[in-house]
């Protein structure tokens, strides 16, 4: 389980910090970098593209669609419109715990950047493990287990936690944040992926349209609406590892996490630590104990704390 989605999971995670970076200094028209379907052209003249039919419209957070319906005398152009969730700047905090009967507590906070161009109207946790026993909840919000498309070559699809909003008063607003996400699970904690979706004014097409799309259109469309494109991939600690996971596992998953969490940020004493002893699983005989980090709790940053103490919980339910 844990090689189906490796590709995809570093492809993604890597998408997700270009992004982040590029979210806080650059306009909308950056995003376009960052999607399959190419810009919808000023003059409207799509002969460039003979073979394209699906555009990214950032102005209009949409997808434009456009193919030709029939033959010769017949023949019509359809234009439709779909819309694109990715025009969101996002931050997810996670804290977790680790009740008597050995489930973990998950707790996400979503924060929307005031310089955001979408409001956040939904979210997917996408799960690298099955857990059959896996509850997931908030107050007002629809929270429910779904399957999603991975939008990868091989056409995989993965387990994910889907959180959607109730309706314009719902939505997280720019410069405004929401918490009572929650996740009770067996599978203790590691690095995942969540995406997280802005609003559009478009609506969704229905299923009778979608069906009725030219198999060539529909699956570029359905590449576009994609978890790996449609939405802002921001790194997250969730359930991530059934009591079979390795110690070793848990340690490059969490090593490859903090890695890329940190990126950019220059390194502490403390971190380089952290990075030592998880390297030291690999060593001969090697292995590690949530207790033996203890002493870094005073070294390392503030912002990994959290991290940490899910890295512990995390090595204290693996196999050894």
């Amino acid at each position: 389980m844990y090689k189906r989605h490796a590709r995809w999971a570093i492809a993604l995670l890597t998408a997700a910090f270009s992004i982040a970076a590029l979210a806080q200094n650059k306009p909308a028209m950056m995003f376009a970098g960052f999607s399959p379907a190419p810009l919808w052209p000023n003059d409207g003249d799509v002969s460039r593209y003979p073979n394209q039919h699906v555009f990214l419209r950032p102005q209009a957070s949409e997808y434009l669609i456009t193919y030709v319906q029939g033959q010769g005398d017949t023949a019509q152009r359809v234009t439709l419109h779909s819309p694109a969730h990715s025009f969101v700047n996002a931050a997810v905090t996670t804290a977790v715990s680790k009740d008597g009967e050995g489930l973990y507590h998950y707790s996400y906070t979503f924060s929307n950047n005031a310089a955001s161009e979408s409001a956040i109207e939904s979210a997917e946790l996408i799960l690298e493990a099955t857990d059959s026993s896996l509850v997931t909840s908030h107050p007002s919000w629809r929270a429910a287990l779904a399957t999603a498309s991975l939008g990868n070559s091989a056409g995989s699809a993965a387990q994910v936690v889907r959180w959607n909003s109730t309706g314009d008063s719902s939505y997280i607003q720019p410069g405004a944040q929401s918490n009572g996400f929650t996740v009770a699970s067996s599978l203790a904690p590691g690095y995942l992926s969540v995406v997280v979706k802005g609003h559009s004014g478009t609506p969704e097409l229905d299923s009778a349209t979608l069906a009725a799309l030219p198999p060539d259109v529909r699956q570029q469309l359905s590449l576009c609406k994609s978890a790996v494109w449609d939405g802002q991939t921001v790194q997250v600690i969730g359930p991530r590892f059934p009591k079979s996971a390795t110690v070793a596992q848990v340690a490059a998953n969490f090593r490859l996490g903090l890695q890329r969490r940190e990126r950019g940020r220059a390194s502490t004493p403390g971190t380089e630590l952290l990075y030592s002893a998880l390297d030291s699983v690999n060593r001969p005989n090697g292995t590690l104990h949530g207790a033996d980090l203890d002493s870094l709790r005073t070294s390392i940053p503030e912002s990994l704390q959290g991290d940490l103490a899910a890295l512990q919980l995390a090595l204290d339910g693996a196999a050894r």
